[in-house]
């Protein structure tokens, strides 16, 4: 009896010993094809993603994106897989990528888990400040063999942002109220990209710090935070001049705050602001027109 044990304990350790080589054999060779990797059929689960792939010059590779993206005509030949919040993944699997791009966000973290238990290539960026863009930019440029391309987009949309702070140095920062929605008002908090928008454009929030990203606020709160400008988003509708008659109608009844005595209310198109990607140096443009009156030229 004693001597099968023997026998049993030194198979068992063999098996377990071969494992382990398995896959660390398995392991170098994952790493070694994703140093190669030049995928040929790509989707992309988020606008911003879609936008990235595209300035790296590899939108004809992409085959499928979210119906959020697909609105948008350079997207028009695109198949649809579902939206941006509920990813379809028989849709992407009918796809038949052999690259699949996510954001870290729950959703979209369990559709690219599961999708790697059936044996699909996928990469999860997390992108929720301009710091975490640029480090996503230079992670896909390694992972689909667009390293030169992803250091000369990165370089690019920081000359942008470095002419613009070159402008504002040793100007007092406006207070400034950026609108997400009116009734109930919401606003953009400090721990959002929209937060460091304002701030690179020369602005600093003026409702202070917030603990959630995009609160409600109340008239109190409104009235004590006294913003000087306020920049309120046109939500796809192409009317500005419509939305921007109504904003001023909603704003008239605070007459106290210093953006509506000095009528700096501001109506902005906010396709370049509204999502962190390759052209936020845009969205950071426009809010500094915004706020200085001026063009950034």
């Amino acid at each position: 009896m004693k001597k099968w044990l023997i026998l049993f304990a030194l198979l068992l350790c063999w098996i377990i010993t071969a494992f382990v080589i398995y896959n660390n054999q398995q392991t170098n060779i994952t790493q070694s094809q994703t140093k190669q990797f030049s995928p040929q059929r790509i989707v992309s689960l988020a606008p911003n993603l879609t936008d990235i792939l595209f300035e790296l010059g590899i939108g004809e590779k992409i085959v499928a994106v979210p119906t959020s993206a697909k609105n948008l005509h350079k997207y028009s030949d695109k198949n649809q897989i579902g939206n941006f919040w509920q990813p379809d993944i028989e849709a992407i699997i009918a796809s038949k990528p052999d690259l699949v791009i996510t954001l870290s966000f729950s959703q979209q973290q369990l559709i690219a888990d599961r999708l790697k238990k059936i044996g699909c290539n996928c990469l999860t960026v997390k992108i929720q400040s301009i710091d975490q863009l640029f480090d996503a930019i230079n992670l896909i440029g390694k992972t689909i063999n667009k390293q030169n391309e992803s250091t000369e987009l990165i370089k690019k949309i920081k000359l942008s942002l470095s002419r613009i702070s070159d402008k504002i140095k040793n100007k007092t920062k406006p207070k400034t109220l950026y609108v997400v929605q009116q009734q109930p008002l919401r606003i953009a908090g400090t721990d959002t990209f929209i937060n460091d928008m304002i701030e690179k454009a020369g602005g600093t929030n003026a409702i202070g710090t917030t603990i959630y990203k995009y609160p409600p606020i109340a008239t109190e709160q409104l009235i004590a935070s006294q913003p000087e400008v306020i920049i309120i988003p046109a939500m796809g509708n192409e009317n500005l001049a419509a939305v921007k008659k109504q904003a001023l109608q909603f704003w008239s009844r605070y007459e106290t705050l210093p953006a509506v005595k000095n009528k700096r209310i501001y109506v902005i198109n906010d396709n370049t602001v509204s999502q962190l990607g390759p052209s936020i140096h845009k969205g950071v443009e426009l809010i500094y027109q915004c706020l200085w009156e001026e063009s950034y030229q």
